[in-house]
């Protein structure tokens, strides 16, 4: 009788050990929640730097490639005008070509 006894009180040490561990243990259940919490968040950084990559290659081959796109570029950011053309700049406007005005040639 007093082996049973011993060996249940043992059992029941080992369970309330590894139920602690289950669930408290450094690879417990919180643990695997707080890291896959923290996966799903490095999953979404990736997707938005994948995002980004893709639209720097695409602006990259635009810019070795498409004349007409280094042109907007280059009158966008530079406020360069093609002859015949008048630029007016406004202040407080963020954007430098919203005030650009073709006029027609007189040929």
């Amino acid at each position: 009788m007093p082996w049973n006894k011993l060996l249940a009180c043992a059992l029941v040490v080992v369970n309330l050990v590894l139920g602690y561990s289950l669930f408290v243990g450094e690879h417990g259940l919180f643990a695997y929640l707080e890291m896959r919490g923290r996966q799903d968040e490095l999953a979404r950084r990736l997707q938005a730097v994948d995002e980004v990559s893709l639209a720097l290659s695409r602006e990259i081959r635009l810019l070795k490639e498409d004349r007409v796109y280094i042109e907007k570029v280059i009158r966008q950011q530079l406020n360069y005008i093609r002859p015949h053309e008048v630029l007016y700049l406004f202040q407080g406007s963020d954007e430098t070509d919203a005030g650009a005005v073709r006029h027609a040639s007189q040929d």
